[in-house]
Formats: C-alpha cells, sequence, structure tokens
C-alpha cells in the first residue's frame, strides 16, 4: 500500500490489522469524525473470535461496505443489526453499530449510539472482552458525549466525557492518541489547560 501523508489508514474492526484498502483521505475524517473513535493501532488482536454464523458475519461485512464506502451510516445501521440478530454475541456488529450511530448524528442515532456503548461497557473481566476493547467501549462513550456537546454546548456532557475518558485510560493496555486527542479537548473546554498540556 502506497503511503499517503494526507490519508489514515483503514483499520478494520475484524482483526485491527492494516487493510489492503487503499487509505482513507484525511477529508473523510475531518466530515465523519467519529471513525477515528474506531481506529485502533494496538498490537495483536483485541478482539473475540469472529461468529461462526455466516449470515452474521456477511451482515457484518455488507455494514462496512455501506459505512466506510457508501457512507450511509443509516443502511449500515441496518446491516449491523441484521448480524446481531444473526448473532447477539457477536461483539464486533455492537461496536460498529455505535460508531454509526455517532456518524448518523440525528438525536435518535446518538441516543443508539449511546445505548449500545453504555450497555457494552457493563461487561465486566469475566466477559471474556480484553481490557483494551473494554478501554475503546467507554472511549466510544465517552465521545458520544462529546459530540452532544459539541452539538449542544451542555457543559454536563463535558462531565460525563471526563469520566467516561478517565475509565478509558485506567484500562487501556498501551497510550492511544485518539483517546488523548478527545480527552485534552474535553479538559480544555472545562479550562483544565494544565490538565489537557499534562496528558
Amino acid at each position: 500500500m502506497k503511503e499517503n501523508p494526507s490519508a489514515y489508514p483503514r483499520l478494520l474492526l475484524e482483526d485491527d490489522r492494516l487493510s489492503e484498502e487503499a487509505p482513507l483521505p484525511r477529508a473523510f475524517h475531518e466530515l465523519f469524525p467519529a471513525h477515528l473513535v474506531g481506529l485502533r493501532g494496538t498490537a495483536g488482536c483485541i478482539w473475540p473470535e469472529p461468529s461462526q454464523n455466516p449470515a452474521a458475519r456477511e451482515s457484518f461485512r455488507e455494514g462496512h461496505r455501506f459505512l466506510y464506502e457508501e457512507k450511509d451510516p443509516v443502511a449500515a445501521m441496518r446491516c449491523y443489526e441484521a448480524a446481531i440478530d444473526a448473532d447477539p454475541e457477536y461483539i464486533q456488529p455492537w461496536v460498529a453499530l455505535g460508531i454509526a450511530g455517532v456518524m448518523d448524528n440525528t438525536p435518535e442515532s446518538l441516543a443508539l449510539a449511546e445505548g449500545v456503548f453504555a450497555q457494552l461497557a457493563e461487561l465486566g473481566e469475566d466477559s471474556g472482552l480484553s481490557a483494551e476493547l473494554r478501554s475503546i467501549i467507554r472511549q466510544n462513550l465517552a465521545y458520544v458525549s462529546v459530540h452532544r456537546y459539541r452539538g449542544t454546548g451542555i457543559v454536563a456532557e463535558l462531565e460525563r466525557a471526563d469520566a467516561g475518558y478517565a475509565e478509558a485510560d485506567a484500562l487501556a493496555q498501551q497510550e492511544r492518541v485518539e483517546l488523548l486527542c478527545h480527552w485534552a479537548f474535553v479538559k480544555c473546554e472545562r479550562g483544565e489547560d494544565t490538565a489537557a498540556t499534562a496528558l
């Protein structure tokens, strides 16, 4: 894959490895900042094994096609929901459903995303999910609050985001730039410039 300094590599939720697809351009990330929430550069796979149900896997892949190629988060959400219906324990479409909800950016889809991430955040160590994945789930939940704050200016959303990022950071196995950048934004918006710089 040819390097493009103005693009981010595309990572798949399936195995957390670089895909063979062309990088997504910077403009895509500026248009859909929530996509960065789904990008992870961790060493090794943090995801549970994919579903053994072929229909669930196919619906998940189709959801990715709609979300990242067609730029249609509503169609993607329908596909992710179909994957979940086919295999409710298949974690990847749950996370992708939340990300698609943020990208759709309607009050209803943000409520859906918040509900999905809140439900996933309740899964503890005994769930079999890695600490890194549980951190990512909390980070996504915090990002919903950031997204709402940016749209409404409601300061209580900053408080929720700050607490969520602290939980995500405590679980993280390695430092993740996208967590720290959003968390620093929250700190700055709360007037905590020293804390933001320390991140």
